[in-house]
């Protein structure tokens, strides 16, 4: 047992975090170094009856965008030639051949991390569908790693237990 005296409430650093995309059951662990997600978020429809909430049935659906420095495979400094990019990057090219007719499911981990590095809070969205890819412009005037965003389409996320 503890004492109740001695919990502290520490807030949590937002710049520590890992976001793992899946295909299929494989984590797409090469790509999970991104350096911003936004739209984590909860919510539900609600609406009213005879002076009472209801929850409708239909699911409200929620962007999550993730951000991250555009990147080249590379062996020794040389690169490698014929290949396109990431898994990530593989995978989101296999989905644009067939963009218009069908959206590949995925899920996405999203955990915080305390300083020392392990996980302290995680979130799980099991249907997850990539909905656009967009670049930052092209600027001759300014040297800055040059980011892509992605965005994906959910319904629903849960907290999970770490």
């Amino acid at each position: 047992m503890f004492d109740i005296a001695d919990i502290s409430l520490k807030p949590l650093v937002n710049y520590r975090f890992a976001a793992v995309i899946f295909a299929g059951n494989v984590p797409l662990l090469s790509d999970i170094r991104f350096q911003q997600v936004s739209g984590l978020q909860m919510s539900r429809n609600i609406s009213e009856k005879n002076a009472k909430p209801v929850i409708t049935d239909s699911e409200a659906l929620h962007p999550l965008t993730l951000k991250r420095g555009v990147m080249n495979v590379t062996k020794d400094g040389a690169v490698l030639p014929g290949i396109s990019g990431s898994p990530l990057t593989n995978l989101q090219h296999l989905e644009a051949q067939f963009w218009k007719t069908k959206a590949l499911r995925c899920r996405i981990l999203l955990t915080l991390m305390a300083p020392e590095g392990h996980p302290v809070r995680a979130w799980l969205i099991k249907k997850a569908y990539f909905e656009s890819l967009q670049w930052d412009p092209l600027s001759a005037d300014e040297s800055k790693v040059f980011v892509e965003s992605m965005t994906y389409k959910y319904s629903q996320i849960y907290e999970v237990s770490v």
